[in-house]
């Protein structure tokens, strides 16, 4: 009676692992390492990180020593949860600050000045537009600590490379979810291109 059941399983799993050895081998996880370190963190960052992993070291260091130039709600004003005004001087600034830190990608610029113009049309259309209720950075209503974040990454993130394009991924057991941020090449430097 189990026996059936039991050889339908093994056959399963046979199956999952080569379907997973196939993906694997199409990915390329690559150790590079450079020398930069972000100007304003006391931490040194681990030595094994690739150079896309350093690059989202380098925004989660950003983020932590500034808060108040990573949020756009600043920008906005809220009535309850709804956006019913949008700052644009304050929201170019926005902008100037996260192209200063040259970790963003001329793609993740394109998005986000999409969002904000859709925000404001509709607004004007209907007089109000729904506002982000999640840490966009981190993808997450609940985000993880900074430092948690980064023991995360250095101690079990992993990098996929495609060409120029290329996926570092950060799992967190509690809650369980996995972060993953899109990277491009751009000029020679891997920039944060989208954050899944």
């Amino acid at each position: 009676m189990y026996l059936p059941l039991l050889k339908r399983t093994a056959s399963l799993l046979s199956v999952g692992l080569a379907v997973m050895v196939i993906i694997s081998s199409c990915r390329t996880t690559i150790r590079e390492t450079t020398d930069s370190t972000p100007e304003d963190s006391t931490r040194v960052p681990n030595e094994q990180l690739t150079l896309q992993q350093r690059t989202v070291y380098n925004l989660l260091v950003w983020l932590k020593d500034h808060p108040d130039q990573a949020d756009e709600r600043s920008c906005f004003t809220m009535d309850g949860v709804d956006v019913t005004e949008l700052d644009t001087l304050c929201l170019r600034q926005h902008l100037h600050e996260l192209r200063a830190t040259g970790l963003f990608a001329t793609s993740y610029f394109t998005a986000l000045e999409k969002e904000f113009g859709q925000m404001q049309a509709q607004i004007k259309e209907e007089g109000y537009a729904a506002s982000k209720d999640y840490d966009r950075y981190f993808n997450s209503q609940d985000p993880p600590a900074f430092e948690e974040t980064i023991d995360q990454l250095e101690a079990v993130g992993t990098t996929s490379l495609f060409g120029d394009e290329a996926f570092v991924s950060i799992p967190f057991l509690n809650p369980r979810y996995t972060l993953t941020y899109k990277l491009r090449k751009e000029n020679g430097t891997w920039k944060i291109s989208h954050i899944l």
